[in-house]
């Protein structure tokens, strides 16, 4: 019963049936929508069916782009401008975040995209180079933007999670982060690739800069498996040793 003038889809693949049939039920109403992210990224012909316009590049350069032509009338069907860079990724809208009604959510934040890795099972494979923010901007958001969750008489008051594909993509750039995340004292989560974990000293910095819990991707014990993925960054004979 809602009506909205643009209505933006970024979606998984797995979900892409089901987002179809919400944009025909909004388009019906007379709402324009915007298909974006990876899958749209990788089938702009196909979206470009169901959707009034498609985004295959990234946002912060392509979507000013396109509510600017929306607005005047003169929306295309296809925006494809080239990237702005790391540095231009914009704050998350903090204020917008519902900690009343969704009492565990944890505020979150970007401080890289992409994955230097070619695991063939990734949708990031081949379409995107690992690039991160200056530290110096990162340590800005979580200082002056972030908003905290008040909830559970404020025990995650000064928890947050890192958004990224692989905060680990470059181990020189996490020790970097994990050093001038050491004075805020706050407590973090985050997703990486299992050569990081290999590294002793980086792991104990990690935990001394405020990291609690990692989430990796050992895909399978079997050597057979792992080389078929080409996922070389998987050590197997090392496995055990890492998860003691």
């Amino acid at each position: 019963d809602r009506h909205w003038d643009l209505v933006f889809f970024s979606y998984l693949h797995s979900y892409y049936e089901h987002t179809k049939v919400l944009s025909t039920l909004f388009r019906q109403r007379g709402i324009t929508t915007v298909a974006g992210g990876r899958h749209a990224n990788h089938f702009p012909d196909d979206a470009q069916e169901h959707f009034d316009a498609v985004i295959t590049g990234e946002p912060e350069s392509n979507v000013p782009a396109l509510i600017a032509d929306f607005e005047q009338g003169r929306l295309q069907k296809r925006y494809a401008l080239p990237s702005s860079g790391p540095t231009a990724i914009r704050p998350y809208r903090y204020e917008l975040i519902d900690f009343e009604h969704n009492k565990v959510r944890l505020p979150g934040i970007e401080a890289s995209r992409g994955c230097p890795f070619r695991c063939n099972f990734c949708v990031l494979t081949g379409h995107e180079r690992y690039r991160y923010r200056p530290v110096a901007q990162v340590l800005d958001e979580i200082q002056t933007r972030m908003r905290w969750n008040p909830n559970y008489l404020g025990l995650m008051k000064d928890a947050f999670i890192f958004l990224d594909n692989n905060l680990g993509g470059s181990p020189k750039y996490l020790r970097e982060l994990c050093e001038a995340l050491i004075p805020l004292k706050k407590t973090w989560g985050c997703a990486l690739t299992f050569n990081v974990l290999k590294d002793e000293s980086l792991v104990k910095l990690m935990a001394k800069a405020g990291c609690r819990y990692v989430y990796t991707g050992l895909e399978s014990l079997n050597p057979e498996s792992i080389k078929a993925m080409n996922k070389g960054q998987n050590t197997l004979s090392e496995v055990d040793a890492v998860i003691r």
